[in-house]
């Protein structure tokens, strides 16, 4: 058995429900074709991870909603594989986290329009950024490391397919959360890069890169390089409508 897929995926809720200013609708519209056209069906689960947890850790099921976010009575569920979830719990030696899912994991799969018959098993780290994050970049990158072997392991007995809930930075325009930055820039050109060359080049970017640039996906995507690192991935989209990086790729696998 192997991993059989790999993806990365924003979580933005925007992205999900079409709403907001043109652009952002436009922008919407890319994100959501290159996403249907993942190869992610072809495994027995498929494992999520998210950057906005309240703790790092594995979630006991697969329920949410956007409540936080204003949005109410729009909620997404999806089947779970205990035995994989408990597995990866186990091999990461980190706890399961009780639902509802943060939005890493439910804006993901509202943006997915996720209706596969394969169950999600969903993990998520410390968050790092927004106000009272609980997670510090440079943990939370050593923490992903270690989930990187831990997904490895668990698809030596079955077919694993691995989504990177992320984005990238946060200010890359006067209208971003974090305005425009120099770093902002850096990072995205440097993700970017290493994913058309060598995924694995990712798992090399600073910690205080990250940082300074305000990017979500530190951990997330240093999970992706290690997994698919000596691959290069394919770039379905990259869109940045109120300046921060929306990403949809698939790794060769």
């Amino acid at each position: 058995m192997a991993l059989v897929a790999g993806a990365i995926v924003p979580h933005a809720p925007a992205l999900g429900l079409n709403t907001g200013p043109a652009r952002i609708r436009t922008s919407a519209e890319l994100i959501r074709a290159a996403v249907k056209s993942l190869p992610l069906d072809d495994c027995d689960a498929l494992v999520m991870l998210s950057p906005h947890g309240r703790a790092s850790g594995v979630y006991s099921g697969v329920m949410g909603s956007l409540d936080a976010f204003g949005v109410r009575g729009l909620s997404v569920a999806s089947p779970t594989e205990l035995a994989v979830a408990e597995e990866l719990a186990r091999e990461w030696e980190r706890p399961f986290l009780e639902p509802p899912l943060d939005h890493g994991i439910t804006g993901a799969l509202l943006v997915m329009g996720w209706m596969g018959d394969r169950p999600v098993v969903a993990a998520t780290l410390a968050g790092t950024t927004g106000p009272g994050a609980p997670g510090q970049v440079a943990g939370v990158i050593e923490e992903a490391i270690g989930l990187a072997d831990a997904v490895i392991s668990i698809s030596n007995a079955r077919r694993i397919g691995f989504v990177a809930s992320a984005h990238t930075s946060a200010a890359l325009s006067p209208s971003a959360p974090l305005l425009d930055r120099p770093e902002g820039h850096a990072l995205d050109e440097e993700v970017l890069a290493a994913l058309r060359h060598d995924a694995g080049g990712m798992a090399d970017i600073e910690p205080g890169l990250w940082r300074a640039a305000g990017a979500c996906g530190a951990g997330p995507l240093t999970v992706f390089a290690k997994i698919f690192s000596g691959r290069r991935a394919e770039v379905l989209a990259y869109e940045a409508p109120a300046g921060v990086g929306y990403l949809v790729a698939q790794a060769a696998v």
